[in-house]
């Protein structure tokens, strides 16, 4: 199947050897869609997520550990591919968090 696919595309698969994204509104919005839906945080016992400012009363939020603020978007192997756009998990968090919720950060402790 691939082999049929690179003779019937080999500009595709050959190309000119220049890594290139598609980066745009509508697939920056399907990556968050589907990174979403993909992962678990933790357990949603009540109407805990997703958050909600409550009139009159502070929400808070504590980001903890020292890789929240990096950037890793990779492992390696054919991992290594070119991001269109690369946040932090706490960016992404800051930049996203309802009027009314208040985050903070701590560094937490180190692995070693």
């Amino acid at each position: 199947f691939v082999q049929k696919q690179a003779r019937r595309n080999p500009e595709v698969v050959y190309g000119d050897g220049k890594e290139r994204t598609r980066d745009s509104p509508e697939t920056r919005a399907f990556a968050r869609k589907v990174a979403a839906e993909g992962m678990v945080l933790l357990k949603n016992d009540g109407p805990v997520l997703p958050l909600k400012p409550v009139p009159g009363k502070k929400v808070k939020v504590a980001i903890i550990g020292p890789n929240t603020k990096e950037r890793i978007i990779s492992g390696g192997g054919s991992a290594q591919l070119k991001a269109s756009y690369v946040v932090s998990p706490y960016e992404g968090l800051i930049d996203n968090a309802p009027e009314g919720v208040e985050v903070s950060y701590e560094v937490g402790c180190y692995g070693k």
